[in-house]
């Protein structure tokens, strides 16, 4: 019986882990473009077909943008400061542990047990046998987006175009054919998140930013 207790110890851990990442791409974006601190844009495909019964408006570019399903746009606009929270527990033998608790805007980016802490805090908030109030540090991430997406999005079914890291910006450049004439693109560039579906090919970093700049320039003959 302890066997088997202590198995399911071992086991439901592991278990925990692996089912982490379960978010899609688009339940992510949902989440965070309700944040403040994020700034978010969504073009449906509905959206799409309302340009082509626009006069003024370019019709090489509208009907490249007419195969398009979505264009979704996140970028992370706060302050990256970065906040601790420590708590010392007394075990029953008398001994105290340390648990210092990292977050980034109120959300918990990373936690650690023992002794001195390795991060680059310069104050603390000390609380024993209760839980730690935070203070704000510094300003230690340009790839809040990125982390959390890698951490948080399940990825197994997309396909690693490029990846880099500069200067500690992270990017990756990433694809999902679901047919021939329905492709999903995905960048996780530092603090921003691009993610765009349709009949399209893309080749160069360079057209994301060109396919944005297009619906930008045609939303500007939209009525407000």
């Amino acid at each position: 019986m302890k066997k088997l207790i202590a198995i399911c110890l071992i086991i439901l851990p592991i278990m925990a882990m692996a089912q982490k990442k379960v978010e899609s791409v688009e339940n992510f974006f949902k989440t965070y473009s309700d944040i403040p601190e994020y700034e978010s844009m969504e073009v449906t495909e509905a959206m799409f077909e309302m340009f082509e019964t626009m006069e003024d408006a370019d019709p090489d570019m509208v009907e490249f943008l007419s195969k398009l399903k979505f264009v979704r746009y996140l970028e992370y606009q706060g302050s990256g400061g970065v906040t601790i929270g420590i708590t010392n527990v007394s075990t029953p033998k008398g001994k105290a542990t340390t648990t210092s608790n990292y977050y980034v805007d109120g959300k918990k980016v990373s936690t650690s047990v023992g002794g001195k802490s390795s991060g680059v805090a310069t104050s603390t908030t000390n609380v024993k046998g209760g839980v730690a109030n935070v203070s704000p540090i510094s300003n230690i991430s340009s790839s809040i987006v990125y982390d959390r997406a890698k951490e948080e999005i399940d990825l197994s079914g997309w396909t690693q175009l490029m990846k880099t890291n500069q200067d500690g910006e992270k990017m990756v450049f990433l694809k999902r054919e679901w047919s021939s004439e329905d492709k999903e693109f995905l960048m996780l560039n530092g603090n921003i998140m691009i993610n765009i579906r349709g009949d399209v090919n893309i080749m160069h970093l360079y057209q994301l930013e060109e396919i944005l700049s297009d619906i930008g320039d045609i939303l500007e003959f939209l009525p407000y």
